[in-house]
């Protein structure tokens, strides 16, 4: 169980006419909290207690972070970790500082702040001060800000509300990847249902300054004690005891609650239960049914909206069991930190560290792996080196990129003849060196035209001699190119539906099995942020979601991909810090890891691959460290 951060044994909060917080008893651990409640609910009330702002009126409270008060509001510089750093509703932000001094002096050390601008679309604004800022523009500066300190504790009062919603979704990506490489913990508090699904984790809910949930998002999603308490994760049916065997043909002594997609209503020419009006409101679809025989009225919220529902028409009611539900919620498991005891154990007789080696002062890190024809690994780190290691562990050749102010690049492969090919990910291009680092071309520039990029992330070459490119960044797709950079096809696209990707991160190219012929080959993809790995045909045909939560086997950032010599897929889950091995069929093989800092744990993996011996490497990046298994 995680480690305690505070204890609050009945704690009041005064206020005017009521208290703000009234005889509150919790304790908060050191994972993802959601604090969730209306306006008025007590949310900041209870960050300010939490950072020191404010002190009980009565009651006590027991913070169990080494800090001093004002830590937590003024960032002072530091080269060590601050424990806890505090991001208020207003922002807090200085005046007369620029947003580039906001960011540079709190920045821990090693912290690229010019890539947290860069994340933030921050960067052409840097000499300004916050009052020629938006109100979007000045939140994501108070988190690039926050995260620049890498605290150990982040708190976050509303953050982003101001923020465009057609661009929030990729700054809280942005926020959550810190968070884990970091190892930082959120205290979040908002009123959106949505982002607190989206952070998974714990939940405290707020109502007129009493805590009246506690628990996980998972059981308050699933099992909600009443009707009231299940609102705060949106919309609910609730049926009263007396007429579920009307509705849902069972009597039962409870009143049945259940979500949307719980409840699917479809046509049924000799049902009882006829439609009186219905209407599609978006991402839900709100029935009014009528019981001939009882003349019983209600109205029901439903999810698929089809089939579409027409007033006359017969329909029954089919409710979705829990247990369905909780598949639907997998992402949300997984976040929770559940652990299936019955998945196979991938066996492993050896894990060693290799060791980045120091760049004078700095201390880098790994943030992508490959090997080379030889089986030697090849490493990008953190401050824009390419390395290749000899037998042993030690660093055979490097060089630097030809450029790494503006970001870091994070896939690498070597092709068959000998090249190593890079994409240079905040450059927004592909390089191309020999095999003693000489740059021999490049292609790509910035945008979303065909041979452009915004953020190159993953290679693959395939039996012909042509390349795939995988990007993020709003333009998530898979392109394919002759090695002299002329564009082939593309494929993919920014979304959530089959052959769509968010964050394709991890790609490889699977060889046809021996004497089978090349379309046998497939092109496999780690969707990072869809939870899931996809399969295509070599000119980009979609074929299958291979592995995901609704296949059965629930994964958390999937971030890369590597192929073992029986052509299983190895794949490293960057928010569950554990290693998958799968079939090319998609069945699990086994998992091996788990998030934290020893032998047997990774903490914010970011890449993996395999070599010809059945050796796997993998980039655990938030231990600066590669690390070698030995199956």
């Amino acid at each position: 169980m995680s480690q305690p951060l505070w204890t609050l044994d009945r704690v009041t909060l005064a206020g005017g006419n009521r208290p703000r917080l009234e005889a509150v008893s919790l304790e908060i651990r050191a994972e993802t909290t959601v604090v969730l409640g209306y306006s008025g609910a007590g949310k900041t009330s209870l960050l300010n207690l939490l950072v020191g702002f404010e002190f009980p009126s009565s009651g006590r409270l027991h913070t169990h972070l080494d800090k001093s008060p004002n830590s937590a509001v003024k960032g002072t510089p530091s080269a060590s970790r601050l424990p806890l750093y505090w991001v208020p509703s207003d922002n807090g932000l200085w005046p007369h500082w620029s947003v580039a001094r906001h960011v540079r002096d709190v920045a821990a050390s090693g912290v690229d702040w010019q890539e947290l601008l860069t994340d933030f679309d921050l960067a052409h604004l840097a000499d300004s001060r916050p009052d020629q800022l938006s109100q979007g523009e000045q939140s994501r500066l108070a988190i690039a800000r926050g995260l620049a300190t890498r605290a150990r504790v982040l708190v976050l009062d509303e953050p982003l509300v101001h923020v465009d919603p057609a661009r929030i979704g990729q700054y809280w990506t942005v926020l959550e990847q810190a968070a884990i490489e970091n190892g930082t913990t959120l205290i979040v508090a908002t009123h959106s249902p949505e982002l607190a699904m989206r952070l998974g984790g714990r939940i405290l809910c707020l109502r007129a300054g009493a805590v009246v949930y506690s628990g996980t998002i998972t059981e308050l999603y699933a099992y909600p004690p009443s009707e009231e308490i299940a609102t705060f994760l949106g919309p609910v049916n609730c049926v009263p005891a007396n007429q579920t065997e009307i509705w849902s043909g069972v009597r039962e002594a409870v009143p049945r609650i259940a979500r949307p997609e719980q409840l699917c209503i479809e046509p049924d020419e000799g049902s009882n239960i006829v439609v009186d009006t219905a209407r599609f409101t978006g991402s839900i679809a709100e029935a009014t049914l009528r019981h001939e025989s009882s003349g019983l009225v209600r109205t029901f919220l439903h999810r698929p909206a089809l089939p579409v529902l027409r007033s006359g028409m017969r329909v029954r009611l089919n409710w979705l069991r829990i247990g369905c539900l909780l598949m639907l919620c997998s992402a949300v498991l997984a976040l929770a930190g559940c652990d299936n005891a019955a998945e196979p154990r991938l066996p492993v007789s050896k894990f060693s560290a290799v060791t980045i080696p120091a760049e004078g002062r700095r201390l880098p890190a790994p943030r992508g792996v490959g090997v080379d024809q030889q089986g030697h690994l090849v490493v990008l780190d953190s401050i824009g080196r390419v390395l290749v290691y000899a037998e042993g562990g030690k660093v055979e050749r490097k060089w630097f990129m030809p450029a790494y102010d503006v970001g870091r690049p994070e896939g690498v492969i070597q092709l068959r003849d000998g090249r190593f090919v890079v994409a240079d990910t905040h450059y927004h291009r592909v390089v191309i060196f020999d095999d003693q680092g000489q740059v021999l071309s490049m292609f790509g520039t910035y945008g979303k035209e065909p041979g452009q990029f915004i953020y190159p992330v993953a290679l693959a070459e395939d039996d012909q001699g042509d390349l795939y490119v995988a990007e993020y960044g709003s333009n998530d797709r898979i392109q394919k190119f002759h090695l002299d950079g002329k564009f082939i096809l593309q494929f993919g696209g920014f979304g959530t539906d089959p052959g769509q990707f968010q964050r394709p991160s991890g790609m490889i190219w699977s060889h046809a099995p021996e004497g089978s012929v090349p379309v046998g080959a497939r092109v496999y993809v780690a969707d990072a942020f869809n939870n899931r790995l996809q399969e295509f045909t070599a000119d980009g045909k979609f074929l299958r979601i291979l592995v995901s939560a609704e296949t059965g086997t629930a994964l958390h950032y999937p971030y890369s991909m590597g192929q073992a010599p029986n052509g299983d897929l190895v794949v490293i889950e960057n928010g569950a810090g554990r290693l998958s091995r799968f079939t090319r069929e998609g069945r699990l093989v086994g998992r091996y890891g788990q998030t934290g800092h020893n032998e047997g744990e990774f903490q914010a993996p970011w890449g993996v691959t395999a070599d010809k011996q059945g050796r796997v490497y993998v980039a655990d990046t938030g231990n600066s460290r590669v690390v070698e298994l030995q199956p």
